[in-house]
């Protein structure tokens, strides 16, 4: 189809030159956005969060979880539970957006923005034909030279202080390390011995055995939500905005 006329002295449009020119700009203009369009919904089809937690008996963050799931349906959220040492080092080398975990096992100075979730004691988990079974609460003293099981420092980057304090109280240097809490709670069900265990996952490792309150010992930790200072998802930012309504100034590291 000709949309030129040339001659000599000019060069002017046909009429279906003029038609071209008229709607060519609406039709070029539509594919852009359209363009435009499907990028976007691409990316929003790939908006996904990752969050390696400890395993829990129940999580205080459902809330949170469901507010996301509701308000940005196009975020795929995945939280899958991991041993300690693994939630550290996902989040460390970026596998994981962010991690939760107990706060001393993370390193003083790991390069993270610390959240505090909620607060909690260690508790003493205790085989159902242990001779404590029947107690509601066990006395540190009441430990003395009971066989005990403890998880191994070297599972994490963190201060194990809360641990070494609770070793110290009991006078029981021979402690049996596990790698693993999943170590620790088949181990006790075994009869092998006790253990003393953050209250957040005490209950979890502890079906089937007694969980008794642990006094005469300040033990308390802090169960966070930690993330590098470098991660740039979107998706975590909007995380970390429900989040922060839900719990607020519970910043408690930059």
């Amino acid at each position: 189809t000709k949309l030129l006329n040339r001659s000599s002295r000019s060069v002017s449009l046909t009429a279906a030159g003029r038609l071209l020119l008229e709607r060519g700009g609406d039709a070029l203009a539509v594919l852009e956005q359209l363009e435009q369009d499907v990028r976007a919904a691409g990316k929003e089809a790939q908006a996904c969060l990752n969050i390696a937690s400890i395993a829990m008996y129940s999580s205080p963050l459902f809330e949170v979880y469901r507010t996301l799931s509701q308000t940005h349906p196009e975020i795929t959220l995945s939280v899958e539970q991991m041993s300690i040492e693994e939630v550290n080092n996902s989040v460390i080398s970026g596998e994981a957006d962010a991690g939760i975990t107990l706060s001393f096992t993370l390193a003083p100075e790991g390069g993270y923005v610390v959240r505090t979730i909620s607060t909690g004691n260690f508790c003493a988990v205790v085989p159902s034909d242990h001779p404590l079974n029947s107690r509601q609460s066990v006395h540190v003293s009441e430990l003395h030279d009971v066989p005990q099981l403890a998880l191994d420092p070297n599972t994490a980057s963190g201060s194990f202080d809360v641990v070494q304090r609770i070793t110290d109280a009991t006078g029981n240097q021979t402690r049996t390390r596990a790698k693993s809490l999943e170590s620790l709670a088949m181990q006790v069900k075994a009869g092998i011995g006790i253990v003393t265990l953050p209250e957040h996952v005490a209950h979890q490792f502890g079906e089937g055995c007694s969980v008794l309150e642990l006094q005469g010992i300040d033990t308390n930790y802090s169960l966070v939500l930690f993330h590098r200072r470098d991660c740039e998802n979107p998706a975590l930012a909007e995380f970390i905005r429900i989040f922060d309504k839900a719990f607020p100034n519970s910043v408690i590291k930059r």
